[in-house]
């Protein structure tokens, strides 16, 4: 299935190329969301067993499990390129901001910053 799939992803043109790249990386970068969770749920297990008692451990539980519905759109934001235009024309403060369509295409060749 692997194969088939890379063989299909090798036929296609640059600019399907670039944007399945943008969203491998977006995907990519969400997966490991999870792993501050789980540090979270260690320090949590820490403090319940009573081998480490502390109030920042206490609160940094709270902040780590946050980070998942905070930081899963902020990446989307950035690893996107039509997310990422509207967001740095939206903050410049130009005259007139325009929402990205879902059929726009990107060029390969623009910079992620």
């Amino acid at each position: 299935m692997r194969r088939r799939l890379f063989a299909c992803l090798s036929n296609l043109n640059i600019v399907d190329r670039h944007n399945h790249r943008t969203i491998y990386h977006s995907l990519t970068a969400q997966m490991l969301l999870p792993i501050v969770y789980n540090a979270a749920i260690c320090m949590w297990f820490l403090d319940v067993v009573g081998i480490v008692h502390s109030p920042f451990l206490q609160r940094t539980v709270l902040a780590s499990t946050i980070t998942f519905p905070i930081a899963s759109p902020l990446i989307n934001m950035y690893l996107i390129p039509p997310y990422r235009r509207y967001l740095k024309a939206l903050f410049a403060r130009s005259v007139q901001v325009k929402p990205p369509e879902s059929s726009e295409i990107t060029a390969p060749s623009e910079s992620r910053f």
